[in-house]
């Protein structure tokens, strides 16, 4: 069973909120299953994640040093989350990648 811990790229939800999306680095934990306890895992693994590394990169002046510093710390991030699933008695391997993901636009009501 995999939980993958994904860095990735927020892209262009709609044209008026582009400028902000073009220079953001999203987080994106995919749970294991769409399971209620998968679904907790995969919150309370992020809401770790954040606590540990958010102020670290939350502080650079272009989306590429935050990319070029994430990408230093993937290894560092995935020992990181492997050890909070073993810490909190899950057998699942995690993985960290960083990349750009292009969505469709969605329209809530």
């Amino acid at each position: 069973m995999i939980l993958a811990a994904v860095m990735l790229m927020a892209v262009l939800p709609t044209d008026a909120e582009g400028a902000i999306y073009e220079d953001t680095v999203r987080l994106h934990i995919l749970a294991n299953s769409d399971s209620d306890e998968d679904q907790e895992l995969k919150l309370r693994l992020r809401d770790e994640i954040l606590k540990k590394y958010g102020k670290t990169l939350s502080v650079f002046e272009n989306v590429d040093e935050a990319k070029t510093e994430l990408n230093s710390r993937l290894d560092e991030i995935k020992l990181f989350a492997d050890e909070k699933m073993r810490e909190w008695g899950y057998a699942y391997e995690c993985t960290a990648t960083l990349s750009e993901e292009w969505y469709e636009t969605r329209d809530y009501e």
